[in-house]
């Protein structure tokens, strides 16, 4: 929802797909829906895959810059908003990972890579080990 200038009932919503993020702002009027403002950016990156998060930081930074624009034209802040999900079943499970590093080499975005993906790896194999179901599931992270 956005703040005062707005009408009442105004409601953004947003679309995270797989080539671009689409916010749309507007209200209802009757039967129909009054579009206020839109806003569409492409990622930059190969962020989401299938449909799926894959860099969580840039997809967020891709969905603050079409926040941002929305709210310079609308003249307002966007507090809240509803957003599009799968219709895909989603789990969570939780991870822990280490590496070992040179006490004298500065970390680097490999570095990161790496141990997301060890903690990913190790998610997955708790998700696996606690759900015994006949589902088809994609890890991501």
């Amino acid at each position: 929802m956005a703040e005062s200038r707005l009408p009442v009932q105004t409601v953004y919503g947003l679309d995270i797909g797989t080539r671009s993020v689409v916010g749309i702002v507007g209200y209802r009027k009757g039967k129909k829906f009054v579009v206020t403002a839109m806003a569409r950016k492409e990622h930059e990156t190969r962020a989401m895959i299938d449909g799926q998060i894959h860099d969580i930081a840039k997809v967020a930074q891709t969905i603050k810059d079409v926040t941002e624009e929305l709210e310079g034209k609308l003249g307002s802040k966007l507090k809240r908003v509803c957003i599009a999900a799968a219709g895909r079943v989603l789990k969570t499970a939780t991870a822990h990972a280490d590496i070992e590093l040179d006490e004298l080499r500065t970390v680097n975005e490999e570095d990161i890579y790496t141990l997301n993906s060890a903690a990913i790896e190790e998610a997955y194999k708790k998700f696996l080990s606690e759900n015994d179901i006949d589902l088809k599931f994609y890890c991501v992270g």
